[in-house]
């Protein structure tokens, strides 16, 4: 990471929060395709999340539509959430974040951190860490509309291209009025490849009067406590470290208190993925067999958890059915104990 250049934004709204208000202070994150209402109330239900976060709402030619709504701002009895939206129009950027306040959501999180080349194409997402003035314009903006005890946020990358423009584009989102700023410290360009440089957060910190959350690379309990004690961040936000596994926000919990880690057996993780594709069940009302390729994605992840060198993974991908698919992991999981899985550090 090269020496930053910086550029100097002014902030005219007032500082609402110095600490954020949510406990414990782990996010689950919004992930495109995943962090719809039955993954959220899915892993939820396993404990220990201070907030969870809606996947995108893309925003472009007019504000948000009730049906998109209705959709995404559904809540889970005692977490706040935060609904995530993704676009470049200001006013209708705005409009939306009003909509969405009035329909339940407990913080508007402004998305400049989608690395895929439609975002790019649409100069929406990390496409706007090219241009903090843009970014700085439509979340000003934003501001305005979005007023307390409903929070703002933003979640950034390191940067587009390159990392050496972080520093201004943490002041432009800071200046603008957000009230805390979410770090995940890859260059668009680098996707989800590669190690997050967690150094980064660290300089976000350092530089800004807001809250910081990190994420990017918490696979294990022992990543939690290593990212708090390198960047000094106020809270860390999980994405695919909780796909890989349901149970890592209850887990770090027990170990920051110095608890016995919850380590559950193969007929405990079967039993959650069933309790998955009933919750995908009712929330798509659809009928369970047409939920294969949404049980296949998160088995992608979960199957991951196995120690030991296995075909469960491959065999289950490759099933053509969902009664076939049941078979399966039923058989893989069933005999497995705790110890056959990675739920800490190696």
């Amino acid at each position: 990471m090269n020496s930053p250049n910086t550029e100097h934004y002014q902030r005219s709204a007032p500082y609402y929060i110095d600490t954020l208000p949510f406990q414990p202070a782990t996010l689950f994150a919004p992930m495109e395709g995943f962090s719809n209402f039955a993954l959220r109330t899915s892993i939820s239900d396993n404990g220990a999340i201070g907030l969870l976060c809606t996947e995108f709402i893309r925003i472009s030619q007019h504000a948000v539509s009730p049906k998109l709504m209705k959709r995404h701002v559904i809540k889970t009895p005692g977490i706040p959430l935060s609904v995530q939206v993704m676009g470049n129009a200001a006013e209708y950027m705005a409009d939306s974040a009003e909509r969405l306040i009035a329909a339940g959501a407990d913080i508007i999180d402004v998305n400049l951190g989608c690395p895929t080349s439609r975002a790019a194409k649409g100069n929406v997402g990390a496409a706007m860490l090219k241009d903090p003035q843009l970014l700085f314009d439509v979340l000003s903006e934003m501001r305005q509309s979005i007023h307390p005890p409903t929070l703002f946020s933003a979640k950034i990358r390191a940067g587009f291209n390159e990392s050496d423009h972080i520093l201004t584009i943490a002041n432009a989102v800071e200046a603008s009025g957000v009230d805390f700023i979410i770090v995940h410290p890859r260059r668009a360009k680098d996707a989800y490849k590669g190690k997050a440089d967690w150094r980064i957060i660290k300089v976000v910190k350092d530089a800004v009067k807001i809250p910081v959350v990190g994420n990017g690379d918490v696979t294990y309990p022992e990543d939690a406590i290593d990212i708090k004690e390198q960047t000094n961040c106020d809270a860390i936000m999980i994405g695919r470290g909780a796909l890989r596994n349901p149970w890592i926000f209850r887990q770090i919990a027990e170990l920051e208190n110095g608890q016995e880690i919850y380590r559950p057996d193969g007929e405990e993780l079967l039993s959650w993925l069933k309790k998955y594709s009933r919750n995908l069940s009712d929330y798509f009302k659809t009928p369970e067999e047409r939920l294969l390729p949404r049980l296949k994605d998160i088995s992608k992840f979960t199957l991951k958890l196995l120690k030991a060198e296995s075909d469960l993974r491959t065999d289950c991908l490759r099933s053509q059915s969902i009664e076939d698919y049941w078979q399966i992991i039923s058989k893989g999981l069933a005999h497995l104990k705790a110890d056959d899985f990675q739920y800490l550090r190696p």
